[in-house]
């Protein structure tokens, strides 16, 4: 029996459609698409070793999607990666800049998805009452901007601290 071009192309697609690998091909796609957007951080410390914690990968690839990062050594002294590159030592000689001096930069910028803070060990040396007035000053501070999401991590040497995550904040 001889079907009508309309119905070949229905029974084609039908069979799309209900395959097998269809559904998985979407759910996959949906997860991709989804992921970076949905994986909030909880504020504490993540170990690269002796047993590295499984999401210390998941905050780096989270940091590698950033639309900005910036670190910070104080409580006004933020580096851009603005800076002077020195062929003789080929090494990198940063500039730091107060935050009235960075406010147009970090307003004008047009992909506000996620800004990625690194406070350094200059900050993450101070006591926790002092790590946490900074925090705060620089929270407001990046509040004015209207990025989507906010991570500030702490550098360590064996692994990474998450200090906040403003994803985390909105749960």
């Amino acid at each position: 029996m001889l079907r009508s071009r309309q119905d070949q192309k229905t029974a084609g697609l039908r069979e799309l459609l209900v395959g097998t690998s269809f559904p998985y091909i979407m759910l996959l796609v949906f997860a991709l698409v989804s992921a970076p957007s949905c994986l909030a951080f909880e504020s504490r410390f993540y170990p690269a070793f002796p047993k590295r914690d499984p999401l210390h990968n998941k905050v780096f690839s989270t940091l590698a999607k950033a639309s900005l990062t910036i670190e910070c050594v104080g409580q006004d002294a933020i580096d851009v990666y603005i800076g002077n590159y020195c062929k003789e030592r080929d090494s990198y000689e940063p500039i730091y800049f107060t935050k009235n001096q960075i406010h147009l930069f970090l307003k004008k910028q047009k992909d506000k998805r996620l800004l990625a803070v690194w406070f350094l060990k200059p900050i993450m040396n101070m006591k926790k009452e002092r790590i946490q007035q900074i925090l705060n000053d620089y929270k407001a501070f990046f509040a004015e901007f209207g990025y989507e999401r906010v991570l500030i991590l702490g550098a360590a040497a064996s692994g990474v601290y998450v200090v906040y995550d403003s994803e985390q904040a909105k749960k």
